[in-house]
C-alpha cells in the first residue's frame, strides 16, 4: 500500500475517474470534502485538509458538525450553519466568503490553497467555481448581494497576518450579481499565466468603488450591510472540459455490483456471489491495492491514509466503480 503522511495535499478530490483514469483538475481537495477535524465555529477553515484563511475569515461548513440553529455564529454545520441555510453542491461540505461587509471599511474575506502543480507561463487555464447567496435576514444584516466573485492567482501564499490584496484585480471574476439564495451560480474563465503561480484564493478583491451591490432592504443602516456568499467545486485545469462538470466523483455503476462503504466501520463490504476482483485506486490514479475474492467480503481500509478513493469492482457482468472517502 502506497504510503503517505499525513496533512499531505491530496491531489484533486474531485476527479472523475472512468476505470480508474484521472483528470486534470490542479486544486486538491476542490469541494472541501477531506477534513481532519469536524468544524465546530468560524474561522477554521484549515480544517479542510489544503485549505486555510488568506484574508479576514472564511468559515467551513461540514455536515459532520454538530447541528446548532440557524444563524448561530458559532454553527458550522451543513446544511443549516451561521450563514443560512444551503446544500452542498456536491458531497456534505463547503466554505463561506464575505464579500462585502460595512460600506466604506472595504472588509473582504478570502480562502486559498496551493495548487497541486505550478501553473506554467505561457498556457491558457480553465477556472470554475459555484457560488450561492446565504439568507436574506434583517436580524443578521444579511440584505446584499453583489458581483466580482472570483479566483485570484498569486505566486505566495497569503494568511491573516498578510491577507491576499485587495487590488481590483484577479485573473477570473464574475460581473454578474448573484442574488439567488437557493441554487447554485456557476463563476467560470479561462486565463493565460503570466508567472508561475502556486497559490489559488477564493473571494471578492474589488473594493467597494469597484463592486455593484443589490440591498434587498433598508431597514438597518447601509453601513451594517453584509453579503456572504458559500462556495463550492473548485476547478482549475488547462481542459476545457474539466470544469464543466457540475459534480464531484462520480458512482459510475455497470452491472450494478452489490458492495457499499460502511465509513463508521472503514469497511467495504461486498455482497457478491460469484469471483470478482477488486482494486482500490488513489487520487493520483496510483492503484492501492487490488484483490480477488469470491463471495461476501468485507475489506477493512481503517490503515488507509485519508482521503479520497476510488473502487472498481469487476465480475462477469461487467464493472463498478464508487468513490468513498476515508475521514480520520
Amino acid at each position: 500500500m502506497l504510503k503517505l503522511k499525513n496533512k499531505i495535499l491530496f491531489a484533486v478530490c474531485n476527479l472523475l475517474f472512468v476505470y480508474a483514469t484521472a483528470q486534470t483538475n490542479l486544486v486538491p481537495n476542490p469541494s472541501f470534502e477531506i477534513h481532519d477535524t469536524c468544524p465546530s465555529n468560524q474561522g477554521q477553515t484549515s480544517y479542510a485538509v489544503g485549505w486555510s484563511i488568506y484574508r479576514l475569515i472564511a468559515p467551513y461548513y461540514n455536515a459532520c458538525a454538530i447541528p446548532s440553529y440557524l444563524y448561530d455564529p458559532s454553527s458550522a454545520g451543513m446544511p443549516a450553519n451561521g450563514g443560512g441555510y444551503q446544500y452542498a453542491l456536491d458531497g456534505q461540505a463547503y466554505i463561506g466568503v464575505w464579500s462585502y461587509f460595512q460600506q466604506g471599511s472595504d472588509s473582504r474575506a478570502a480562502a486559498g490553497c496551493q495548487l497541486t502543480t505550478t501553473l506554467t507561463i505561457g498556457t491558457k487555464y480553465y477556472v470554475s467555481f459555484w457560488a450561492s447567496l446565504s439568507a436574506i435576514d434583517s436580524s443578521y444584516n444579511y440584505n446584499t448581494a453583489t458581483d466580482h466573485l472570483g479566483a485570484l492567482f498569486s505566486t505566495v501564499p497569503y494568511n491573516v497576518s498578510n491577507p491576499s490584496p485587495k487590488n481590483n484585480h484577479a485573473q477570473v471574476y464574475g460581473t454578474t450579481l448573484i442574488t439567488d439564495t437557493v441554487n447554485w451560480t456557476k463563476i467560470t474563465g479561462s486565463f493565460v499565466a503570466d508567472s508561475a503561480y502556486k497559490y489559488i484564493a477564493l473571494g471578492n478583491f474589488f473594493d467597494n468603488a469597484h463592486t455593484n451591490e443589490h440591498f434587498f432592504y433598508t431597514g438597518n443602516s447601509v453601513g451594517d450591510s453584509t453579503a456572504f456568499y458559500y462556495i463550492d467545486m473548485v476547478c482549475v485545469s488547462t481542459d476545457s472540459l474539466e470544469c464543466n462538470t457540475v459534480m464531484g466523483i462520480k458512482d459510475i455503476t455497470g452491472n450494478q455490483a452489490m458492495f457499499y462503504y460502511n465509513s463508521s466501520d472503514k469497511k467495504i463490504i461486498i455482497k457478491e456471489n460469484g469471483p470478482y476482483t477488486v482494486q482500490v485506486i488513489d487520487t493520483y490514479g496510483n492503484q492501492i491495492n487490488e484483490l480477488k475474492l469470491q463471495g461476501f467480503q468485507n475489506i477493512d481500509v481503517s490503515t488507509y491514509n485519508y482521503g479520497c478513493y476510488i473502487v472498481i469492482l469487476t465480475n462477469q457482468q461487467g464493472i463498478t466503480t464508487k468513490k468513498i472517502i476515508i475521514n480520520p
